[in-house]
Parts: C-alpha cells; sequence; structure tokens
C-alpha cells in the first residue's frame, strides 16, 4: 500500500522525503483505522502489534522505494 501511496502522489510532489513521510503516515492511518474496524466484528480482535507490523511494512516498503535503485516507480 505504500509503493501505491507514493506512485499515486509521485506526480504531485517531488521531493521523495515527503512521499515516504506521506506512504508512511497513510498505511499507519489505515492500519489503525483497520484495527479499530476489527474490535467490532465478531470473531476478531484489535492488536497494537499488528498496527505496528502495518506501520513497520510501510515503512520498510518506502525506505526500500527512498534508498534503493528503484527510486523511479
Amino acid at each position: 500500500m505504500a509503493v501505491l501511496a507514493w506512485r499515486s502522489f509521485k506526480h504531485l510532489l517531488t521531493k521523495p522525503i515527503i512521499l515516504a513521510l506521506l506512504g508512511v503516515t497513510f498505511c499507519s492511518l489505515y492500519g489503525m483505522s483497520d484495527e479499530w474496524h476489527q474490535s467490532f466484528v465478531e470473531g476478531r480482535f484489535s492488536d497494537v502489534a499488528d498496527w505496528i507490523a502495518d506501520t513497520g511494512g510501510a515503512g520498510l516498503a518506502v525506505f526500500l522505494l527512498y534508498k534503493g535503485k528503484y527510486l523511479h516507480i
């Protein structure tokens, strides 16, 4: 999702660091809302560790985009 956010906003924003922060923030907020939603679904549970994993995965993805050879994506 962070890669898709990067690709969606790269035409509006030119600084890669802003794209990276936007991607991680977007994914973190989505992960938080997903965990909140799961707290209302029977048979599912909300877990902060899952939200942290979502945010960490987004951070890893944008780090690889920012530092790696895939910056042109």
